[in-house]
């Protein structure tokens, strides 16, 4: 669905798609390295991967409005 909206919106790329992607694979590794090791350290990078992954979906709600 999403891709499909990206083709027919100028203001929303690929890259767009790609970024969300990413982040969101990053988010299920670090949710794994908790759950098999809880240490502050994971703790800290999963919070870090979890807001990114929240910043890129606002990102996203802002640009879906403004499609033509």
């Amino acid at each position: 669905m999403w891709s499909e909206y990206a083709a027919g919106c100028a203001n929303f790329s690929d890259t767009h798609l790609q970024g969300l992607f990413e982040l969101h694979e990053q988010f299920h590794l670090w949710l794994r390295q908790v759950r098999e090791e809880l240490s502050g350290e994971a703790l800290a990078q999963l919070q870090r991967c979890g807001r990114h992954l929240v910043r890129a979906f606002e990102e996203i709600l802002v640009i879906i409005p403004r499609a033509p």
